[in-house]
């Protein structure tokens, strides 16, 4: 059986093996990145994001300060605050059964998440540094949060993708993104 280091490192190599416009890949650099640095992002980060037993935040956070000693930019916030509850909860009894055991062990870890995680999240997001962070009206990554971070990102949600997902039980992969999977592909 493949283990998850290994299909999360497929997974971001499969992240720059195709062409999508306006991002790196390796048939395009961009952004004054190249492919190989989501590689190595990718290696540098996969230990801490799979540390058993971490919290989320604490996955995010150790995560994204490997990527940045690795390569010294943000080439992965993105993947890595939505993988993080997800290597959490394959870590639940029987979460790895199907699909739908899956969807049960992430709302459960979605449901966990506490302040202490926003805590850690807004800490690697604003050193991310992502382009088009910007100011929000609550809980801004540049201030102390006072709210979980299922909480924070709910206010989110209607702006951002991936904060849309932690208040929506990450519906996109289960609804969408599962739906369309080819058969065979892990």
């Amino acid at each position: 059986m493949t283990g998850t280091r290994d299909l999360f490192l497929r997974a971001c190599w499969l992240d720059v093996a195709v062409r999508k416009p306006g991002n790196v890949s390796v048939f395009s650099p961009g952004h004054r990145m190249q492919a190989e640095q989501f590689v190595a992002s990718a290696r540098a980060a996969a230990g801490p994001l799979l540390q058993p037993g971490a919290r989320i935040g604490q996955r995010i956070e150790a995560a994204m300060e490997a990527t940045l000693q690795a390569v010294g930019c943000n080439t992965n916030l993105g993947i890595l605050l939505l993988c993080a509850p997800i290597a959490a909860a394959t870590e639940r009894e029987g979460a790895c059964a199907d699909p739908a055991a899956l969807r049960r062990a992430l709302h459960v870890t979605l449901e966990d998440l506490d302040i202490d995680d926003a805590r850690a999240a807004y800490r690697a997001i604003a050193r991310a540094n992502p382009g088009g962070l910007g100011d929000a009206p609550a809980q801004d990554v540049h201030d102390e949060p006072t709210l979980g971070l299922r909480e924070a990102m709910a206010l989110a949600a209607d702006r951002d993708r991936i904060a849309h997902q932690y208040a929506h039980g990450f519906a996109d992969l289960f609804d969408l993104g599962l739906a369309h999977l080819p058969a065979g592909l892990p």
